[in-house]
C-alpha cells in the first residue's frame, strides 16, 4: 500500500509543471521606471476634467477654479479628487496647483505646486506633474498604489477665461516571467485614464532586455507571442499588482498575425517612385505660380507632431502610383501650427488634412485623417475627372 502510495504521490508532482504550464504563469507587477526602455512610448489622450470658479479661497492666487478627477474604483473614488488651479498674477497664466493626492479631502501645502509658463505651437502651457494614491482595497481593508499623472494647461491668451484642465497617465506596471527557458518582459498600462487596470488597457510582452514599441502593444484581452506561442494576460484586481500569462492559439502564425496588425501593410509593400512628390513650402509663391501656370493645387496640412502625417511622408507621398497621379498639381505643405490663419481659412479640425484646389481656387475635394497609397492616387485623379487640361 505504500509503495503504491508513493507512486501516485511521485506521479502527481511529476504532472505538476505541465498543470501549471495549462493553468498559466503568474506575472507580479512593480512600477516601472519612467526612464527605462520598458517606458510605454504612448499615453492615452488627455483627459478634460472641467473647472469652475471656485466659491472658497485657493491657498494663494487669483481667479481659482476647482474640478474633480475621478480615479480609481468607483466603490472607492467618492465625488473624485479635488484639483485647484489659480493664477499666481492677476493677469498671468494658471500656474498654480493643489491637488488632493493623498485623498484625505484636504489641499496641503506640499500639494501646491507652481509651473514655469513654456511657449509651443502658439500656444502657452503651464504644465505639473503629480502622484495620485488610489484605494483598490474598501476603507476598512485598503489597498493602494500610486498613480503618477501628468496635467496641464494650454491656452493662445492667458488672460482669456479657463474652462478645464487636462491629465493623462505617466506611470506604468512591469513584471518579469520565464516562458519555457526564455525570460520575458510584461508591461502594462492604463489606456483610459481612470487609475484602474484590467480589460481593455494596455499590456506587451517582451524578450527581456528589447525595447517597448508601438509595435509590441496590445490591449487586455488580445493576445501577444512568445516565440510560436501565443499568450493572454489576465489581470488580477484592479491595482495592477498581479496577473496571470495563459496559453491561448489563435489559429494562425506570428507572420500572418503580424500582417493583420500592420494597417500599413499594403502602403509599405507599394512600389516606390524614383523620386517622392515634390512639395512647396512658400504657400503664397506656390499658389500665385499654379494660378498664372493654369494648374490646380493641392495643400497638405500637417503638424510636426502629426504621427500620420509622417507615416504618409513614408509610404504614401513616396509611392510610384501617387507620384504619378499627382504629376501636374502643385503639391504645398502647411505647417498648421504656424499659419493658423490657412487652418482657420480652409476650416481644418484635425491633421492631416488634404484639400485639393482647381486652378481658379474650387475647392475639389478633401479628407481628413490618413489615407493609404491607392485612396491618394484615386484623390489625386479627382483632378482629371472634375477639370479640363492645365493650360500651357
Amino acid at each position: 500500500m505504500r509503495r503504491v502510495a508513493c507512486l501516485f504521490l511521485t506521479s502527481l508532482l511529476a504532472a505538476a509543471p505541465a498543470a501549471a504550464a495549462e493553468d498559466g504563469v503568474v506575472v507580479h507587477f512593480a512600477p516601472g521606471s519612467p526612464g527605462s526602455k520598458l517606458a510605454p512610448r504612448y499615453s492615452p489622450k488627455g483627459m478634460k476634467v472641467a473647472l469652475a470658479a471656485r466659491e472658497a479661497p485657493a491657498p494663494e492666487g487669483h481667479a481659482p477654479l476647482e474640478g474633480r478627477l475621478q480615479l480609481g474604483p468607483a466603490a472607492t473614488r467618492g465625488s473624485g479628487r479635488l484639483v485647484v488651479l489659480a493664477r499666481s498674477k492677476p493677469e498671468g497664466p494658471y500656474d498654480l496647483l493643489w491637488l488632493d493626492a493623498n485623498g484625505d479631502g484636504e489641499l496641503g501645502a506640499e500639494e501646491r505646486q507652481q509651473a514655469t509658463p513654456s511657449t509651443s505651437r502658439g500656444s502657452t502651457w503651464t504644465s505639473f506633474q503629480a502622484v495620485v494614491r488610489i484605494n483598490h482595497g474598501t476603507t476598512e481593508t485598503p489597498i493602494e498604489e500610486d498613480y503618477p499623472i501628468g496635467l496641464w494647461v494650454a491656452v493662445e491668451d492667458v488672460a482669456a477665461p479657463v474652462s478645464f484642465v487636462r491629465f493623462s497617465r505617466r506611470g506604468f506596471r512591469v513584471g518579469h516571467v520565464s516562458l519555457g527557458d526564455a525570460p520575458h518582459d510584461v508591461v502594462l498600462s492604463d489606456a483610459d485614464n481612470d487609475g484602474v487596470l484590467g480589460t481593455g488597457d494596455w499590456w506587451a510582452l517582451l524578450p527581456e532586455g528589447e525595447a517597448h514599441g508601438m509595435q509590441h502593444s496590445r490591449k487586455v484581452g488580445d493576445f501577444a507571442w512568445s516565440g510560436t506561442q501565443a499568450w493572454k494576460l489576465e489581470v488580477v484586481g484592479t491595482a495592477g499588482r498581479e496577473g496571470r500569462l495563459v496559453p491561448f492559439d489563435p489559429g494562425i502564425t506570428p507572420e500572418q498575425d503580424a500582417r493583420n496588425r500592420d494597417p500599413l501593410w499594403d502602403d509599405k509593400q507599394a512600389e516606390r517612385a524614383e523620386q517622392p512628390l515634390v512639395f512647396a513650402h512658400d504657400v503664397d509663391a506656390a499658389i500665385a505660380a499654379a494660378r498664372e501656370a493654369g494648374t490646380p493645387w493641392y495643400l497638405d496640412f500637417e503638424t510636426t507632431w502629426c504621427g500620420p502625417c509622417k507615416s504618409m511622408d513614408t509610404y504614401v507621398y513616396t509611392a510610384k502610383d501617387v507620384v504619378e497621379a499627382a504629376r501636374g498639381i502643385t503639391c504645398i505643405k502647411v505647417d498648421g501650427d504656424e499659419h493658423k490663419e490657412l487652418k482657420e481659412r480652409h476650416h481644418v479640425e484635425s491633421f492631416p488634412t488634404g484639400i485639393l484646389f482647381a486652378s481658379d481656387g474650387t475647392e475639389l475635394a478633401r479628407f481628413s485623417g490618413y489615407r493609404g497609397v491607392a485612396q491618394m492616387a484615386a484623390f489625386f485623379r479627382k483632378v482629371s475627372a472634375t477639370t479640363t487640361e492645365p493650360a500651357k
